[in-house]
């Protein structure tokens, strides 16, 4: 040896670092793989695994790290799967990637990618998830083979949503361009099986197609193209099948709808029919008639065939809506003679006529409500008595004692229909609780006062019942002294007390019972009494505390 060149004994040195080993074939064994890794291609060969995902190298998400533990990848480059790494293992791998570093072999992104797998501590973690992937892999590869076995038949069309469903529920660990594989051997298996029913079905349809049922079904099967498995070119050949079958079909349907409509007729029966007509046509075709020039035509002679007659028949209209005896019957003739479109567009006076209409229902049945009685013969003598209240409206209101002593509070009621205040109770708190009760019936349902009116009535009331001055405190608080005084001397005086104190908090209970008796007798909200009583209730609200 000591004759030996230095140089050669370098050189041989060197070639040994990275000789293959029997023990693995590409790196001699992880020992001696990870000891030669100062080596440029041993380097290389780890940047290679590394780089061979394309989002892994300095990525967060395990998703895109977890690819390269996968067999096929670590296997090759490591001589083992990932969970049969040892410590001793990763302390040579780690000697080996600090190596590569200091070269420069890794971008920052791959270094730290290599570190994070390459982990002693993180090991158990990721060799449960390979092992799981592992066992997923296995499970998506049988399901892409039982995709192969599937038959273009209507049990594997539902067998192969499953499979796909299984499939998505297995790749979780797959990189996007397994994904991506998946997805289009899925989506060509799907071509394969479903195709050959799509184009039964197209052609049964076709062959079982007649008359205006028919047309309609192929109107119908058109649209559902949309939504087919097949290629777009295959759907657009299948589509112009229908087209030309639908022209075929339609001429002698064209003929049939003409002459049904040539049946339809003028006035109020032929809005009638007219609509009958349009909304059958509507659900038998649909769509269909869109796509068909000369079949859109029927159905837009009978549009324009309406539109001339409406304007002469409005009046009638008007008189059909004002017949009806409540809202659902309103709006049951507007759906008998007018389409849709009619309602919404040309037709405004007899739809602002109908809605006249269902206000003024809705507000006499709220009317029947509040002044009904509490029987049905009772509310018929009601409406019977309100209907004829103008033929008495010319003799004197409650001239009669016997019919005045019918109200509870009849004093008072024609004290104010008279305008004589001097006759009113001295109770003035009773007297507004009880005005104003009527003042709340007359704004609903009868409309004569608005809500502000009401809360100016009340607003005054209150005012009223407040003191203006410190001297009105103290006269007040000096007669409630002297009203205890004299209960305290005569108990007798309490009860009596108790008794006003009562009659106030039944005011408006006084006033609505009152006021149903005053109804039957003398008609509703429209009755010129009724009318006269509930301006006079008004301006004694108004001009209550004045003076004071």
């Amino acid at each position: 040896m000591r004759n030996v060149p230095r140089a050669f004994v370098w050189t041989l040195f060197t070639t040994a670092l990275v000789m293959p080993s029997p023990v693995n074939a590409q790196f001699g064994g992880i020992q001696n793989f990870f000891r030669g890794l100062q080596s440029s291609t041993s380097c290389s060969q780890m940047k290679q695994w590394v780089s061979s995902v394309p989002n892994a190298a300095g990525s967060q998400r395990q998703e895109d790290l977890l690819p390269l533990l996968d067999d096929s990848r670590f296997v090759k480059v490591f001589g083992k799967p990932y969970e049969q790494m040892t410590v001793g293992d990763f302390r040579d791998v780690q000697n080996g990637i600090r190596e590569c570093q200091r070269t420069g072999s890794f971008t920052p992104g791959e270094a730290q990618a290599v570190q994070y797998l390459l982990n002693p501590s993180i090991h158990p973690t990721l060799s449960r998830q390979v092992v799981a992937a592992r066992t997923q892999r296995a499970q998506y590869e049988s399901l892409l083979a039982e995709l192969d076995q599937l038959q273009p038949t209507d049990v594997d069309v539902r067998k192969l949503t499953s499979i796909q469903e299984q499939l998505n529920a297995s790749m979780r660990s797959a990189t996007p361009d397994e994904r991506r594989a998946v997805a289009a051997k899925v989506d060509a298996t799907r071509e394969r099986i479903v195709g050959p029913l799509e184009r039964e079905r197209v052609s049964k349809r076709l062959a079982e197609a007649q008359g205006s049922d028919g047309l309609a079904s192929l109107g119908n099967l058109y649209d559902e193209l949309g939504k087919s498995a097949l290629s777009a070119q295959e759907v657009e050949s299948l589509k112009q099948q229908i087209a030309r079958r639908m022209s075929e079909l339609a001429a002698p349907v064209i003929q049939e709808e003409r002459q049904t409509a040539s049946t339809i007729g003028g006035g109020l029966t032929g809005l009638e029919r007219g609509v009958q007509f349009l909304n059958s046509f509507e659900a038998r075709y649909q769509r269909t008639a869109r796509g068909l020039t000369e079949l859109e035509s029927v159905r837009r002679e009978v549009l324009d065939q309406r539109a001339g007659m409406l304007p002469g028949l409005e009046p009638a209209l008007i008189a059909e809506v004002r017949k009806a005896s409540s809202a659902a019957q309103v709006n049951e003739v507007l759906s008998r003679y007018l389409t849709t479109s009619e309602r919404q567009g040309s037709q405004r006076n007899v739809v602002a006529a109908a809605q006249e209409r269902s206000v003024a229902l809705q507000r006499k049945t709220e009317n029947d409500r509040v002044f009904g009685s509490k029987s049905d013969t009772s509310s018929a003598s009601t409406q019977a008595t309100a209907a004829a209240a103008p033929s008495r409206t010319g003799r004197a209101f409650l001239s009669d004692p016997n019919e005045l002593r019918k109200y509870n509070e009849g004093r008072l009621i024609k004290a104010i229909y008279d305008g004589n205040l001097s006759s009113l109770p001295s109770d003035k708190v009773f007297v507004r609780s009880y005005l104003l009760q009527h003042a709340r019936v007359f704004a609903d349902p009868c409309r004569i006062f608005t809500l502000a009116d009401i809360r100016e009535f009340e607003q005054i009331a209150m005012r009223e019942q407040m003191p203006r001055s410190q001297a009105e405190v103290g006269q007040q608080m000096l007669q409630s002294l002297k009203a205890f005084a004299a209960m305290r001397d005569n108990p007798s005086r309490m009860v009596d007390a108790a008794a006003v104190e009562q009659k106030r908090q039944d005011a408006e209970q006084f006033a609505d019972k009152d006021l149903e008796a005053l109804v039957e007798s003398y008609g509703a909200c429209d009755s010129p009494i009724m009318k006269q009583y509930a301006k006079n209730v008004g301006s004694y609200l108004r001009n209550a505390g004045r003076g004071r």
